[in-house]
């Protein structure tokens, strides 16, 4: 299925673009069998760039701080919005039942402010909303547990289907860049370049799975046993009536004060911990002695995924004087609070300990010294516990001096050691920075234009100067450095979260897509689960073992959305959601891409996208690979095979390049892996992440001014995205997307 010159001009007859612009793409793909496919290279975005150009900060800024001041916090604030609602039960129920839309999953997931901000929940979190704007306006509640009949948990999975009434929750569309100059051209190529890479990813995972007679799941994802289940677990809320208590069950959409659809089992004043989703986040440290391996805990925080939602986190190393030395301890920042580890490396360095800048910068040293141990690796460990006691970990590497090959044939007792990158004694990967963007629900661009407010007066200083480097195309000198440092240095870490969360706003723009495009009828995408995202620096010493390189990436590190529907057929379920995880792939690799400007020296940003255009580019077929024995056979790197392998698992199938593909002169391999019974589809790349990753120019020679140089292209970046999200946000059309017949995937 390829898209006709005549859709594409079609779209370019619509008269506003951005997000509506895209929003046509799946219509038209679907609908439309035979035709042109418009290629990626063949879009321009020139209007794209020069709209995001640095120079566009502060119309940008603008626009935000009127967003963040003409936003009721009654959108996002639970305690603004009980004011809003006031004292009366009945108006207050009313906005829980009739307005917030309810969906199937276990537990709570996303407390009362996520229930709030994304309007829509369980019955868990319908209540804790509930509960929480009742307590606001002063009345004694608690929770009532019970199990619904099969009947009505039947009926309760229906209705989520069904079109609630949805409040006045959404912020009015900001304007303020609506007359700037390349603003609605801007915002069509960024339809058209969406739409194009979209396309053809769609295209080249369809037709090589049908070439190779690989087939996605004939039935839904979810059973509906399993959604009728979950919902028969049911919660609701009782308040105090002078002697008595209550009912206000806000689940079904004909409730009415008083009245509950089950019979109470249990009264609680408080939903116990054991009945929340949960998230811990461990910092491991790996070592090897006399041939064996051994990991250390060296950081734990543990959290529900309702207080992680949408929440700014961020994890470095501390550098801090130890005696005569220096020693390294990891830092998770939740919000305003830190979490600090344990020492992760150490050394001892020559003289006092009273200039620790001269003695970490200036002197060699050496690698800590912990006898016939060695450090091989370390990451951090995310495990997400279901209120059902299920428990699913994703690991996120930070270095692994043994690396995959070595580990999928079990050689960690003997390997050689890779080289631990390190300046002056001191370990290169102690410079990272990563931020973490947890996401259990729909996140509300309020709350993002809040955050943002906080960086203004910040991000106003510091835009003369990034527009000045990007005017001129050069470097920043040491001194231009360390002054954007200094400007922007304390807002890195919400900005980075702030970048790895803007992921989120684009994907939920497809979500939309997919929903109103009528093209799969009634299919509904949301979280179940939290989603993880992950904004980095890492650096990595260069071949003359002098200077440092570093990569940003955007790391889809957890991307499961749970799709349901009624009265679908299940292969349409598994292919849209094949479809829906495309698609997050190319917002992943066109947020960097092409809403991020480069400075010489600067290497193109590579990503699942980029390599699988390089093979259209170089004629290299692709092929769908399900066993290590397939893996095996290809003409690519060892470690990014080991990693293709650790990927694979039942009923999984991996569509990659037949060879290893030449990006910037090293081979390279990105791949789409498709869970066949699910659909659900992710782009991994053989790095090990489910990213896209941005080569820095070379940024430290003897010091350790990467974090600096980090800054100024974090500011291109950063200042980029916000001027073109409010491109693609403002110029939404507000007319529906057309119609079309569902259309089944090929076979």
């Amino acid at each position: 299925m390829k898209i006709p010159v005549r859709g594409v001009a079609g779209l370019a007859r619509v008269k506003r673009y951005g997000s509506m612009g895209v929003a046509l793409v799946l219509s038209v793909l679907l609908a439309v069998p035979n035709g042109v496919a418009l290629q990626p290279n063949q879009v321009s975005t020139k209007n794209l760039q020069a709209f995001t150009n640095p120079k566009n900060l502060p119309a940008a800024l603008d626009a935000w701080e009127k967003l963040n001041a003409s936003t009721p916090r009654s959108s996002f604030d639970v305690q603004a919005k009980a004011a809003e609602l006031g004292k009366a039960i009945d108006k207050i129920f009313a906005f829980v039942r009739d307005q917030v839309r309810y969906e199937v999953y276990e537990g709570v997931l996303r407390g009362s402010q996520g229930t709030l901000m994304g309007m829509a929940g369980n019955s868990y979190d319908k209540s804790l909303l509930l509960a929480a704007l009742l307590k606001q306006n002063g009345y004694e509640v608690r929770f009532a547990r019970g199990r619904l009949s099969e009947e009505r948990a039947k009926a309760l999975v229906s209705q989520m289907f069904a079109t609630f009434k949805q409040g006045g929750s959404a912020p009015a569309p900001v304007s303020a860049l609506a007359n700037l100059p390349d603003a609605a051209a801007a915002a069509k190529e960024f339809a058209d370049v969406v739409m194009a890479h979209w396309q053809e990813s769609v295209e080249a995972v369809r037709s090589t799975l049908e070439r190779d007679k690989v087939r996605l799941g004939q039935t839904p994802p979810v059973p509906d046993k399993d959604l009728i289940n979950e919902a028969m677990d049911h919660l609701w809320v009782e308040y105090r009536q002078g002697d008595k208590w209550a009912a206000l069950d806000p689940s079904t959409k004909d409730a009415r004060p008083g009245e509950s659809v089950a019979a109470s089992q249990q009264t609680l004043g408080t939903v116990p911990p054991a009945l929340f989703h949960r998230v811990t986040i461990r910092v491991m440290t790996e070592e090897r002695a006399s041939g064996k391996v051994s990991a250390t805990e060296a950081l734990r925080h543990e959290a529900t995924a309702a207080d992680l939602n949408g929440a700014g986190l961020s994890l470095s190393f501390k550098l801090s004087p130890a005696g005569a030395g220096w020693s390294a301890v990891p830092g998770l920042q939740v919000e305003n609070k830190t979490v600090t580890g344990r020492v992760v490396a150490g050394s001892g360095l020559a003289g006092g300990a009273q200039d620790l800048g001269r003695q970490l910068f200036a002197r060699p040293g050496q690698l800590p010294q912990r006898g016939p141990s060695e450090p091989t690796a370390a990451w951090t460990d995310f495990d997400f516990t279901y209120p059902s006691g299920r428990v699913v970990t994703v690991r996120r590497e930070i270095f692994d001096r043994l690396g995959p090959a070595v580990r999928v044939e079990k050689r960690e007792a003997d390997a050689p050691l890779l080289p631990l990158d390190q300046i002056n004694g001191i370990p290169v990967y102690l410079g990272n920075t990563y931020a973490f963007s947890f996401c259990a629900g729909p996140l509300s661009q309020a709350v993002m234009a809040a955050r943002i407010s906080r960086h203004v007066a910040a991000l106003r200083r510091a835009q003369p100067l990034v527009s000045e480097l990007q005017a001129s195309g050069r470097k920043p000198t040491d001194e231009e450095a360390k002054r954007l440092s200094t400007t922007l240095g304390p807002a890195l870490p919400d900005l980075s979260g702030l970048l790895a969360s803007s992921f989120y706003l684009y994907s939920k723009k497809g979500l939309v897509m997919l929903q109103a495009s009528k093209t799969w009828g009634a299919v509904r995408f949301y979280e179940a689960t939290p989603r993880l995202a992950i904004a980095s620096f890492e650096a990595a010493l260069a071949a003359d073992g002098k200077t440092v390189t570093g990569r940003t990436t955007l790391d889809l590190r957890r991307n499961e959305l749970r799709v349901v529907a009624e009265g679908v057929p299940g292969p349409q379920v598994v292919w849209a959601n094949a479809i829906r995880g495309m698609l997050d792939g190319v917002f992943e690799h066109v947020i960097f891409a092409n809403l991020t400007p480069r400075l010489p020296g600067q290497e193109a940003p590579v990503s699942t996208i980029s390599v699988m255009e390089r093979a259209r580019e170089t004629k290299t077929p692709l092929a769908t690979l399900t066993t290590p024995q397939g893996v095996h056979k290809l003409p690519a790197p060892d470690a990014a095979k080991a990693r293709m392998s650790a990927s694979l698992g039942d009923n999984v199938a991996l569509i990659a390049p037949a060879r290893a593909i030449s990006l910037d002169g090293r081979d390279r391999l990105g791949w789409w892996q498709v869970d066949l019974r699910s659909g659900e589809t992710l782009a991994l790349m053989d790095t090990g992440l489910h990213a896209v990753e941005f080569t820095l120019w070379e940024m430290m020679k003897t010091d350790f001014y990467y974090t600096s140089a980090f800054i100024v292209v974090f500011s291109l970046g950063f200042i980029a995205f916000i001027v073109g999200f409010l491109a693609g946000d403002i110029m939404s059309d507000p007319a529906p997307p057309p119609k079309s017949p569902p259309i089944p995937p090929r076979r």
